[in-house]
């Protein structure tokens, strides 16, 4: 139970990571477009 305890963990943290990872690319683009336009 340990063990499963730790990957799902691991499991949520990269999973958050990516979201993060995600979030900042839309944001640099949405930037990006601003910095076009203006």
């Amino acid at each position: 139970i340990y063990i499963t305890i730790i990957f799902r963990r691991k499991k949520i943290l990269f999973y958050g990571l990516n979201n993060i990872n995600i979030n900042v690319g839309f944001t640099l683009r949405a930037f990006q477009d601003l910095h076009f336009d203006a």
